[in-house]
This record gives C-alpha cells, sequence and structure tokens, in this order.
C-alpha cells in the first residue's frame, strides 16, 4: 500500500484500526455509520481473497455467529470488504469510534480488561457458557460446510449488539488431511497434533477456551499454578472448583497427545464440557499405543498403580507432606509443593536425556534431547525465517517513510511503534527457542513441566478409581 487511501467507493477512511493477514483494517464511516473495512493487496492476499467467496457464501446462510459480509468490491490494486464495527469495550463507552482511544469489544480485550482491573468481576458461569458455545457452534457449522477456520483465538471472537461472532477468515481452507500449519502461535496446533489426525480447530477451541476460563495464555495448559483465575481463586465455591477442574480435564483430553484419548467429534468435546457430571471426565480410558520401556522413572512422587490393560509402576523417593492430588480440594498444595519435590537424580536424567520416555498411562511422551533440540531448531528457523520477512518489509518502508498508508488520524511515529512491537514480539520468541538449545538446564525445566502434566492425569485417575472402590 503506497498510498495514502481516504475514500474508497462510498466509504470515508478514518484510521487503521487492525491488521492481519495481507492487509489493513480500518475504520470506515459511510451515512453517518461505522464499519470496519479490511483492504488485501491483490498480489499478496490471493489466498484470503479465495477464502472470502466460501466464506461469504456461510454468512449470506444469517448464520448469526460468524460476522457478516456487508460489501465488497475492489481499488485500484486492492481488494476490499466490509463488515459490521464490533460493540465498544465498556472502558471506552466515552469515547467514539474515530477517537483512538476507543477500543472494540473482543474476547482478547475482554479478558485483558478482566485481568487487569481490580474492579472488574471475572466471567460468569453463564457467561463462559454463552461465549464458548457460540464458538463451539460457529466451528462446528463451518466445518459441515468443509472448511476449517485454522486461527481461532480470543481477537477473532468479536462481541455484535452483545452477542458473540467469529470473525477473520483469512486462514480458511478445505477440509483436507493435509492441513498445514498455519494460524496464530500459541492459539495455533502443533504439528505433532496435526500429523496423529487433530482437527487444529478443535486446539483453537481448547486454547480459546482455556484462556477464557483461566485468563492465562494456552502455553500454560496443564500447568496446576494456572488453573483458576486469581480474582476468585479465594472465593470460588466448591460447586464452581468442580466446575473448573472439569473444564480443564475436557482440554486436556481435547488435545492429548494420545490420539484414541481425544474426542472423537467436536460435538462430543462441546458436550462434554456442558455436561454436569463432573465425574465424566475422569472416566476415558488413559491407555496409550504400547511401548516399550527399560526403565523406571523416579518422578518424586508415590509409588502408584494404574490398572489400565496392566500395572504401571513408577518408583520415588520418599514423599512429603506438600505432594498433594491436584483437585479443588488442595490446589494450593499441588502448586507449592509438586515442582520443587521433581528432583531427577543424575542417572535418572542422563537415562531420559539418551533414550526419552513415555508414560503409557497417560500417552504423555517426553523427548530425549536429541529429539527435542531437533524440533525446536525446527521451528526457530521457521521463525527466523519469518521475523526476517517482517523487518525486510520494515525496513524496505522506512526508506520511504513518506510513501506509507496512513489513514485519518494515525501519525507515523504510532506505525512505526505497531511494526516494532510486532518485530520485538518475534525477538522474544527466538531468544526463548535459542536459549532452550544453549542452555541444557532447559530441558531439564521441559522434563518437570512433563512431569507435572503426567502426575496430575495418574492423581485424578487414582483418585477416580478410589472412588469407585
Amino acid at each position: 500500500m503506497s498510498t495514502k487511501i481516504e475514500n474508497i467507493s462510498n466509504y470515508k477512511i478514518i484510521r487503521k484500526i487492525g491488521e492481519g493477514g495481507f492487509g489493513k483494517v480500518f475504520l470506515a464511516e459511510k451515512n453517518n455509520s461505522f464499519f470496519a473495512l479490511k483492504l488485501i493487496d491483490k498480489d499478496k492476499g490471493i489466498r484470503e481473497i479465495n477464502s472470502f467467496e466460501k466464506y461469504k457464501k456461510l454468512a449470506d446462510s444469517q448464520k448469526s455467529f460468524i460476522i457478516p459480509i456487508l460489501d465488497s468490491g475492489e481499488y485500484d490494486e486492492y481488494f476490499y470488504y466490509v463488515m459490521p464495527l464490533a460493540d465498544t469495550l465498556k472502558s471506552s463507552t466515552e469515547f467514539a469510534p474515530t477517537d483512538f482511544r476507543w477500543v472494540e469489544k473482543s474476547l482478547s480485550k475482554l479478558i485483558e480488561l478482566k485481568t487487569d482491573l481490580p474492579d472488574t468481576s471475572w466471567f460468569s458461569r453463564e457467561e463462559i457458557f454463552e461465549i464458548i458455545e457460540t464458538i463451539f457452534d460457529s466451528v462446528i457449522f463451518l466445518n459441515s460446510n468443509g472448511v476449517i477456520h485454522r486461527d481461532i483465538k480470543p481477537s477473532n471472537i468479536l462481541f455484535l449488539n452483545n452477542k458473540v461472532a467469529l470473525s477473520d477468515f483469512g486462514l480458511l481452507a478445505d477440509d483436507k488431511r493435509d492441513i498445514s500449519s498455519m494460524g496464530t502461535p500459541v492459539f495455533s496446533a502443533p504439528t505433532w497434533f496435526l500429523n496423529t489426525g487433530g482437527n487444529p480447530d478443535v486446539y483453537g477451541i481448547a486454547a480459546t477456551f482455556y484462556m477464557l476460563i483461566s485468563g492465562n495464555y494456552p502455553d500454560n495448559i496443564g500447568n496446576p499454578n494456572h488453573v483458576i483465575p486469581e480474582k476468585i481463586k479465594q472465593n470460588i465455591s466448591s460447586s464452581n472448583k468442580e466446575q473448573y477442574m472439569h473444564w480443564h480435564r475436557c482440554i486436556l483430553r481435547a488435545i492429548s497427545e494420545n490420539p484414541t484419548s481425544r474426542f472423537v467429534r467436536i460435538e462430543d468435546f462441546k458436550n462434554a464440557i456442558f455436561s454436569t457430571d463432573f465425574d465424566s471426565s475422569k472416566n476415558y480410558s488413559l491407555t496409550a499405543p504400547k511401548k516399550k520401556n527399560n526403565f523406571n522413572i523416579l518422578v518424586g512422587v508415590a509409588l502408584i498403580a494404574l490398572c489400565i490393560g496392566g500395572y504401571f509402576i513408577f518408583s520415588k523417593s520418599s514423599p512429603t507432606e506438600t505432594q498433594t492430588i491436584f483437585n479443588e480440594e488442595n490446589i494450593e498444595g499441588y502448586q507449592e509443593g509438586i515442582l520443587k519435590n521433581y528432583a531427577l537424580s543424575d542417572e535418572q536424567y542422563r537415562e531420559i536425556y539418551e533414550k526419552g520416555y513415555q508414560d503409557e498411562a497417560s500417552g504423555i511422551m517426553i523427548e530425549n534431547h536429541a529429539k527435542w533440540i531437533a524440533d525446536i531448531k525446527k521451528e526457530l528457523k521457521n521463525e527466523e525465517i519469518f521475523y526476517a520477512s517482517l523487518k525486510k518489509n520494515y525496513d524496505k518502508e522506512m526508506e520511504n517513510p513518506q510513501q506509507i498508508t496512513l489513514a485519518a488520524g494515525e501519525t507515523l511515529e504510532n506505525y512505526k511503534f505497531e511494526k516494532t512491537q510486532s518485530l520485538k514480539t518475534f525477538e522474544d520468541i527466538i531468544n526463548k527457542k535459542k536459549k532452550q538449545i544453549s542452555d541444557e538446564s532447559e530441558y531439564r525445566k521441559y522434563i518437570i513441566e512433563e512431569y507435572t502434566t503426567i502426575d496430575f492425569l495418574q492423581r485424578q485417575k487414582s483418585s477416580s478409581n478410589s472412588s469407585e472402590e
């Protein structure tokens, strides 16, 4: 976009309010009403333009849970389409959309608001159900029509007239087996999930739902420190604790590394979330494909015998009082004690380092050091390529900043700030992966984090078996 655009068709372009895919989203005005207008470079946004035709056919079916397309057309070397403008976030209701302080009401912004402001309450159970039900119904609708979204995330969940709606179809694709790993980092399905038959939209729902109920990013899924939002942790009722634990077990099942443990259909995942039988999430089979292991793992937990096609025994050093079962009554004790008690001996560590380990009961695989490093190097290469492309484009723009498209009200300083922040985010990701490669203590940390999840699943299964007896 090399020229400043003030009008497109009958729409007055006011300012940029977003960016994604190969285009920018602008606040536009027509007949005293405001809209969101996305402008896409025809040469770069072929995928999104092709996706547009699929999406519009679905949107025309009048499904209220996906963002409708109000208008579309061509403008010079661009393609554009017009959507309703999202509701205003409560904290910015005093500002008109033309004011740069105005903020759209997306699930991402709403979670951020509830997390940061002390005088705002967390989502009620009813609000959580209402939001996640719409997300499920949107994805089920898309999948049933042969397409997948591939970028389910909180910032793509908008509120229109106080109703939840799914937006951004730039990554839509035909529902084929050779799904590529596109999407947004953290919320997009990892390669191992896709390679074992996982639906990327299921992963996106699970990651989004986790952030909705905990306020944490999905890279914390399975971490017992991030189960219940800090705002309600001290005053949560026992029934709500049970509900939260049930939800987290459903999430873990949906994205299980063991494909035989996952929900067969998205509808099954939805039904599990809405089930009032909280014990049901404890009883699904954790049996994984059999793999021979020539050693026992000492992980700092009590001897546990699980009857799932046989007994799988884990030996350990003596337990301490802080090692407690991960459930609604004693989450705090688990949080305080479990990680510090996973002190692997050098012998245990070297064995996992060389051979890796698979927990047969949960199906969780701990990669050996060589495989772990190889996977990180592959991810790092992709991140560096993407970063280099962003940096190259930014540097090229800075050679002739007067040619950059700025919407009315947008300054060059604001534009540069947004770009440099995006670059910094990727720099942080790249630096973290480089540290994982160069610092062996990062591998030990990885082992401990995996064992935290294994222990959680074992204790839940053990607790369930005990209650049945």
